[in-house]
Parts: C-alpha cells; structure tokens; sequence
C-alpha cells in the first residue's frame, strides 16, 4: 500500500487563517509567520508538509507513494491509485 504524507497548500493557510492562528501554529508572532508564508510562496513553493517526509516536493507534496520502504522509486504502472467514491 503507497504512503501519503499530509501536506497544507500555504495559500489556503495564509487566506483561512488570522495571524493569531498562525501564531498558535507555528509558535512565533502571526505577522512573521505570514512573512515567511509569503517568502516560501515568492520562492516558487505551494504546500509545505506535516511531517518529516523523505521524498516532498514543494509544489507537488508527498511523493513517497512513488517509492517503496527502501527508497527505490516505484514504477507507476505499479501504483494503485485510491479510488474515488
């Protein structure tokens, strides 16, 4: 079964949260975590990962699902993708 790391898409944080909420999130003052928001953002970064994920790509997220335990990457005919209901 592929693993799927959760990621944040920073523009949705940034336009659903106040900068207390932030400050809550990421421990320091509301307005710097916005700053540095936008300073990943300017940067070409989209979504910023929940956990320490080996394989994240910034625009793309989790991508570890394209490789097995060993860190070899799976071809992706091998996938099974999550059905949707």
């Amino acid at each position: 079964m592929p693993i799927y790391h959760l990621t944040t898409n920073i523009k949705g944080l940034m336009r659903n949260n106040t900068d207390q909420e932030l400050e809550k999130l990421f421990s320091i003052n509301g307005k710097e975590a916005r700053k540095e928001l936008q300073r990943l953002l300017d940067l070409g970064h989209r979504v910023l990962p929940s956990v320490n994920c080996k394989h994240f790509d910034k625009v793309k997220g989790c991508l570890c699902r394209y490789y097995d335990k060993d860190g070899n990457k799976i071809e992706t005919t091998e996938l099974e993708e999550p059905q949707s209901k």
